[in-house]
């Protein structure tokens, strides 16, 4: 740190243009080496934000997919369980299906 170095007079005189050069040239030391340390603090946030998203996705992801085959093994019961309508009462299943066709046809028209 630059000192003040006392006059004749009593007062004393500002540092020196060579301190003043050191400081500065200290400053700029200081400065530099903030801007590396928040960098690499930018860059550590980056990664670690980077590897929660990866893991949020992948959570997602097997969510998606569990919910996919639970919707798959419903539909699957659900076939079972027509299949085992139709095949316990196979006239009732054939007008339903002609019902269905005929309303079908009904909407297309218009």
């Amino acid at each position: 740190m630059a000192t003040a170095t006392p006059t004749g007079n009593g007062k004393t005189d500002g540092p020196s243009a060579a301190e003043l050069d050191e400081q500065i040239r200290q400053l700029r030391t200081d400065i530099t080496e903030l801007a590396h340390t928040m960098r690499g603090m930018g860059d550590a946030k980056a990664r670690d934000f980077k590897k929660r998203a990866r893991g949020k996705a992948e959570e997602i992801s097997a969510g998606a997919e569990d919910a996919l085959t639970a919707l798959t093994d419903q539909l699957e019961e659900i076939e079972r369980q027509v299949g085992r309508k139709v095949r316990k009462n196979p006239f009732a299943a054939l007008g339903i299906a002609a019902g269905v066709g005929f309303l079908v046809a009904m909407l297309a028209r218009r």
